[in-house]
């Protein structure tokens, strides 16, 4: 299974294009700022013919946030 990771940017920038998560529905059970960017990223690649992703991972390393794509292959 493949998998991608790259650096989202600053945290306090990225945070700024992002919802907190206290807005969100609790049922979809999103904690902090790493839960919402892999939510929303997840859903944009699903959106655009990425069906085969089996997750997108969030992480936040030196104030910086690292998205990891497992899975996925370009729609044809």
């Amino acid at each position: 299974m493949s998998s991608h990771k790259y650096v989202l940017g600053l945290a306090d920038k990225i945070e700024q294009l992002y919802p907190p998560a206290k807005y969100a529905d609790p049922d979809v059970g999103l904690k902090d700022y790493c839960d919402v960017i892999a939510h929303y990223t997840l859903s944009s690649l699903k959106n655009d013919g990425f069906n085969d992703v089996s997750k997108v991972k969030v992480t936040l390393e030196d104030d910086h946030y690292h998205v990891e794509v497992i899975g996925g292959t370009p729609p044809e």
